[in-house]
């Protein structure tokens, strides 16, 4: 069984993802605060940087930038690794409205300050 360090929650929005100047729509399976896995035809080899768009309505945009951890037969595996304050607390606001617990969400903050710009 696979051990995670965040909470996922399961989501349903639009995605666009950015590499090498090109974009791709796709959209999220589930997220955290420190990740996702998005379903898109987009192949991206692993440990590359792509710019990412969540499109989660009600929610404003959220903007961040990831690198590739996966590349599965129906999407990509994407670690977060750089967002604004802003984009952080949407995340975060979206997670723990979701979320079954989210005091748990809310100490899983403290473990990614480092990507918040």
């Amino acid at each position: 069984m696979e051990k995670r360090n965040f909470t996922r929650v399961k989501l349903k929005a639009d995605v666009l993802l950015e590499y090498n100047d090109s974009s791709h729509s796709g959209e999220v399976d589930d997220i955290s605060l420190k990740g996702m896995y998005v379903r898109t035809s987009m192949l991206v080899p692993v440990s590359n940087p792509v710019h990412v768009t969540v499109n989660a309505y009600p929610y404003t945009d959220i903007g961040m930038d990831a690198r590739v951890v996966r590349q599965g037969e129906n999407g990509v595996g994407l670690e977060i690794n750089k967002m604004t304050v802003e984009s952080f607390v949407r995340l975060r606001d979206m997670i723990m409205h979701q979320a079954t617990d989210p005091d748990v969400v809310m100490n899983e903050v403290y473990k990614v300050v480092s990507c918040i710009v």
